[in-house]
């Protein structure tokens, strides 16, 4: 049996990333704020700029307009890495 860090470690992502991918499949499309990349509210969870871009780079998440969403490719990884594929 593999743990959460093997799967995490195949797909090469940092605990950023990761933490950016779940936020993304959890509350949906990311808002772009000045600060960063956010969920409706400077108030909520804040992605960091670098950790979006390295998740565009990889194709886990696309870019619309000013807004970012999860790819069909990051919600599978992300389902992966958290166990929830069969």
């Amino acid at each position: 049996m593999t743990t959460l860090l093997n799967r995490q470690r195949e797909h090469k992502l940092t605990d950023a990333m990761l933490t950016g991918l779940d936020l993304l499949v959890r509350h949906g499309s990311a808002m772009r704020y000045r600060a960063g990349w956010g969920f409706g509210s400077l108030n909520g969870p804040i992605i960091a700029p670098a950790t979006m871009d390295a998740l565009f780079d990889r194709g886990f998440a696309r870019r619309r307009h000013a807004s970012a969403d999860v790819t069909k490719t990051g919600r599978d990884a992300h389902a992966e890495i958290t166990g929830m594929l069969s």
